[in-house]
């Protein structure tokens, strides 16, 4: 009976680590990119500066720098840097 309860005890710790996990990690980023979810260690985002195309993304949990290089790239081709400068000062304050 013990051995039961001990193992419900741990499957429901195991949930909670779940819902915490499934947040989007880098919130100040969310002007840019719609959070889609967590799958193993990548983050699935939606690329709100590309609309209405629909283009996903997806960023090691760890580091934004796949967006940055999205950012990067896409706002070059429409010679629109305003965003990338924006993106890099979000960046730079969340670095201090």
């Amino acid at each position: 009976m013990a051995e039961a309860e001990t193992e419900e005890e741990i499957s429901d710790d195991n949930e909670t680590d779940d819902n915490k996990t499934d947040v989007f990690p880098w919130p100040y980023l969310a002007s840019f990119f719609e959070f889609k979810g967590i799958k193993d260690n990548s983050v699935k985002v939606k690329c709100l500066l590309c609309s209405p195309k629909n283009v996903e993304l997806s960023a090691y949990i760890n580091s934004p720098s796949n967006l940055r290089k999205h950012i990067k790239v896409r706002m070059a081709c429409y010679h629109n840097h305003r965003h990338l400068l924006f993106f890099d000062k979000i960046l730079d304050k969340r670095r201090i």
